[in-house]
């Protein structure tokens, strides 16, 4: 046993490194506290999961069909509520059974020796995806779609029937993007297979048997929503009909911002962060498949799956994905398009190989294509992106403005910023700005609310830091230019959040706060910075001056 084991570290070494490259990065940020969307994914739905009786139901996060993904990666909670290590190592855990799984898919499609180099390069590349490492820390069932998206896909292609139903039953009970996923994939896998075996009634019976077995998944999916309708009265697409429009978008988006979205869907799956690279190689692959296809009649040569059937299922389920993703209009959030980057990365070295025949050549190219995306992991480089996007400041360094092409709320980006590492400052910086001033209970902190809700709602008593905890926590009272104040804070922080515009944001605090009857003036006392490795957050103290009579 021993010897096996030592035996298969030896022959999958460079798999075992990415690995572990993976563990320390995870390990570097595991203090890291979820903002926006899924700070509330902690905060809220999974201490309500955890605490209540247990059921199912509790784990459909904000109206989603959740669970698989939710209790799964939740359970540790029970044991230490709001410790966030013990969370990234449960999705870290189940990211390592992806990686495994996506260079499992490699070697299935791209077997042989000759290829070992090329397919540890694409598997480091998958861990290391920028996107793919930003959502790792930022909880959501969207990144559990791409985890079990890419665990289901290996054992299709590879054909474990009955690991593929397990895995495609995680899948469609983690968001409702993998009950379109698992459908794609299986009908366009049987319409494959329609079309390459002349069926007579032998091989009509068995066809019917396997598609009635990969369709479990499916009918599980039916009779839950079934379940959820008649017995508690919960709707099927809580929220993705917009109730005026009939349509499917963001309720309450203006038409100027809706008839951008595909175009700002299209700039987040083939351009962003370099991915216009992986685009440019996946296209000229495709277009010279099909000049082959059609030039040379390879349908009357007789070929079986092989690498070209296996390449062109993935070329139309991607597209059938991309295309069905981009009907619902809604936030350009990059985990809603996670999985279909797993085609991306694949599909981009068919296109490679295609172009250029010298293995060295693509073993170079490759290279410093995972160093660049290595890097875009840490900082924006891209100047294609920085060009199209515009860019905003956040302390010494240029981010990505991602609500410029749309128009959509809010501010520069909040849970769009998550396309890689650089949004976590903002955490590490509202940590140092708490664990300094450590404020006294009736001190107020303001901010530009489009920065987004769920930044700091409450701080740790012992060691004034963001948390998501229930325990020893205080919260932070926090007040906006717009609303009256019931109570004169002695002292107001004004926090310049740096994916908003705050321009005259602080002369609304020191000329126009209100309480019901009394205009109340602040007065600028002191200014103050922190700074993370050049990102920047300024914090401007006001001290409560006088009062004066709104009549």
């Amino acid at each position: 046993m021993l010897r096996m084991f030592s035996s298969t570290i030896k022959k999958h070494t460079p798999l075992f490194f990415i690995i572990f490259a993976y563990i320390l990065l995870i390990y570097r940020y595991s203090g890291f506290v979820p903002l926006w969307d899924s700070f509330e994914y902690v905060n809220t739905h999974m201490y309500k999961a955890v605490i209540s009786q247990f059921s199912l139901l509790n784990f459909n996060f904000a109206e989603h069909v959740s669970f698989a993904w939710t209790l799964l990666t939740s359970w540790p909670q029970y044991l230490s509520f709001g410790n966030m290590t013990l969370l990234h190592f449960t999705v870290a855990f189940f990211t390592v059974l992806s990686i495994i799984s996506f260079y499992g898919i490699l070697k299935h499609l791209f077997s042989g020796n000759k290829h070992n180099i090329e397919v540890n390069l694409l598997t480091f590349l998958y861990a290391f995806y920028p996107p793919f490492v930003a959502n790792a820390l930022q909880y959501s069932p969207d990144y559990g779609v791409l985890v079990f998206y890419t665990i289901f896909l290996y054992f299709l292609i590879t054909k474990h029937k009955k690991l593929t139903i397990l895995s495609g039953l995680c899948l469609v009970f983690t968001k409702e993007t993998g009950i379109v996923l698992y459908i794609i994939s299986i009908f366009i896998l049987h319409l494959f297979t329609i079309f390459e075996q002349r069926l007579n009634r032998k091989n009509i019976q068995n066809f019917i048997w396997n598609f009635s077995a990969y369709i479990l998944p499916f009918l599980f999916y039916v009779f839950f929503q079934f379940i959820k309708v008649l017995n508690f009265r919960q709707e099927v697409l809580p929220w993705y009909l917009d109730p005026m429009s009939g349509k499917l978008q963001m309720p309450l988006f203006p038409a100027s911002v809706v008839q951008k979205i595909p175009f700002s869907y299209f700039l987040g799956i083939f351009v962003i962060n370099f991915n216009w690279i992986l685009s440019t190689f996946l296209i000229i692959g495709l277009v010279l498949s099909l000049f082959h296809f059609f030039s040379q009649n390879s349908m009357k040569s007789g070929k079986t799956w092989g690498i070209n059937k296996s390449i062109s299922y993935l070329y139309i389920v991607f597209l059938s994905a991309t295309a069905i993703f981009s009907l619902y209009k809604i936030f350009t959030n990059l985990r809603y398009f996670l999985p279909l980057y797993v085609f991306m990365i694949i599909l981009f070295y068919f296109g490679l190989k295609s172009v250029f025949r010298k293995r060295r050549i693509v073993i170079f190219i490759l290279s410093i294509i995972v160093i660049v995306f290595f890097i875009s992991c840490f900082r924006t480089v891209d100047p294609v992106s920085r060009k199209i996007y515009g860019t905003f400041k956040f302390g010494n360094h240029d981010i990505l403005d991602m609500t410029s092409i749309t128009g959509e709320c809010c501010g520069y980006g909040r849970d769009q910023l998550v396309y890689n590492l650089e949004y976590t400052h903002l955490h590490y910086l509202l940590n140092d700005l708490l664990h300094n001033i450590r404020p006294p209970n009736e001190d107020a902190f303001a901010y530009n609310l489009h920065a987004g809700p769920f930044l700091f709602p409450v701080w740790d008593k012992s060691n004034f830091s963001r948390t998501v905890s229930h325990k020893n926590v205080h919260p932070v009272y926090i007040i906006n230019w717009y609303s009256y104040l019931y109570n004169k804070p002695k002292i107001i922080y004004y926090i310049e959040m740096p994916n908003t515009d705050n321009t005259n944001y602080l002369q609304w605090y020191e000329t126009r706060m209100y309480s019901p009857t009394l205009k109340l003036h602040y007065a600028l006392v002191k200014e103050m910075s922190f700074d993370d490795d050049g990102y920047a957050l300024k914090v401007y103290k006001l001290k409560y001056k006088s009062e004066t009579p709104t009549r």
